[in-house]
């Protein structure tokens, strides 16, 4: 396999859903993280079991997709941290050393994996 998606419930309050997590194996070998989910011990015990994390992704703004980034960043302290654009600092910032997609030099998974930007009015 080169893609594999992680679900995980998330509860507030008296609401709650499923998120995910999607992964991809690069051609080198390593992993591209989209979205992290809650980092427990089968999550970890799994992605660690597929190979070595490079790049972590966050897709969006959304808290969902930012709450876990934290503790991914300091499990996986080598691999790169890529944004969407317009991520601020309230409630939840990104770290200094993090990249943003779109902007600069383009991602080095850029020849495997497309990446194009859209912004869909609501």
């Amino acid at each position: 396999g080169r893609i594999w998606g992680f679900e995980q419930c998330i509860a507030l309050a008296s609401v709650s859903t499923n998120i995910r997590m999607t992964v991809v194996r690069l051609r080198d070998g390593s992993l591209w993280v989209s979205a992290p989910i809650s980092p427990t011990r089968q999550c970890l015990q799994s992605l660690d079991e597929l190979g070595r994390v490079s790049h972590i992704v966050i897709p969006s703004c959304a808290l969902e997709h930012k709450a876990s980034l934290g503790e991914f960043a300091r499990i996986y302290p080598e691999a790169s941290i890529w944004v969407t654009p317009g991520q601020s600092g309230f409630p939840l910032g990104v770290p200094s050393t993090s990249k943003v997609l779109g902007q600069g030099q383009p991602p080095p998974w850029a020849e495997e994996l497309d990446c194009k930007l859209f912004f869909v009015e609501p």
